[in-house]
């Protein structure tokens, strides 16, 4: 089993002494053999068929919860457990990776001090070393909960010297089929943090938006003009992120990029010349941001 797997995904570790980030691996045990298959190569059926034939599903650094309420959510989420947990109707997950860690590193600390600051939060959920899972209550969320909830992240990687990205996941039902909606959110998250870009706390509709844009361009090849045309100038890439990250506000974008309205203006017109695209004109901003992802 283990060699046909291996020659299946030739990017797999087999037995690695050393693994680095564990957490982009999917660890399929099978009797002393283990076999590190990269979690981006997979889709969510393959997980599943391996799931069946795996005696050991996750990760060799993976923590059991330490309380009756991580553990039914635990068990619901990453084992397939029928139960499902109560307290809530309906919840948004948050996925977080720590990229950048310092040799001392308080973990559950960090992971108390972000509890305490927000009501809405159900339980956090310790995967591995690097990786959590905040478990939300959607009736208890405001509409500023999420930036706050960046804030309070941002201002722990400040105290704590780390470095924190994730991903806000859609509001979903607490049924049955929250697991393999979570098991969606969880490859998009998978995918997204194989980018360098990718260091900041984004929604998950950007995550869906980026792939949408990796597909869109592949199938259509005025899509992959438009993106040789926009990675071919560092202005033109940076306006567009810029742009889209503040909805179209000339202002906004102006004070993000450190330049002067009218320069950001004139790289606009700039940009429409060459390409036919006009960044005011908010379908054109979508596809071209859509075309440099």
């Amino acid at each position: 089993m283990i060699n046909s797997l291996k020659q299946l995904y030739p990017n797999s570790l087999l037995n690695p002494i050393d693994l680095k980030r564990p957490e982009d691996y999917y660890h399929f045990q099978a009797l002393e053999n283990s076999l590190f298959i990269p979690l981006c190569e997979l889709k969510n059926d393959q997980i599943k068929l391996l799931n069946i034939f795996s005696e050991n599903s996750t990760s060799t650094t993976n923590s059991l919860p330490a309380n009756p309420i991580e553990e039914s959510w635990y068990q619901f989420l990453t084992k397939n457990s029928p139960a499902v947990p109560s307290g809530a109707e309906s919840v948004r997950i948050l996925q977080l990776d720590f990229y950048k860690l310092p040799e001392q590193f308080a973990y559950d600390i960090w992971k108390d001090t972000l509890k305490d600051s927000l009501d809405a939060i159900i339980t956090i959920l310790s995967l591995n070393e690097r990786r959590l899972l905040v478990i939300l209550d959607a009736d208890r969320l405001e509409n500023d909960t999420v930036p706050q909830l960046t804030g309070l992240i941002t201002t722990l990687d400040d105290d704590f010297e780390v470095a924190t990205r994730g991903i806000i996941g859609q509001i979903h039902r607490v049924s049955q089929a929250l697991p393999s909606l979570y098991e969606n959110e969880l490859m998009l998250f998978n995918q997204a943090i194989q980018s360098d870009i990718f260091k900041e706390i984004q929604y998950l509709s950007d995550t869906l938006l980026n792939e949408i844009g990796h597909e869109a361009t592949a199938q259509q090849p005025i899509l992959a003009n438009l993106r040789q045309q926009i990675l071919s100038n560092s202005e033109y890439e940076a306006t567009i992120r810029t742009l889209f990250a503040h909805r179209g506000n000339l202002t906004q974008a102006a004070e993000a990029l450190f330049v002067h309205r009218n320069t950001l203006t004139y790289r606009m017109n700039k940009f429409t010349k060459e390409s036919g695209f006009n960044l005011q004109h908010l379908p054109d901003l979508i596809i071209c941001y859509l075309a440099s992802n």
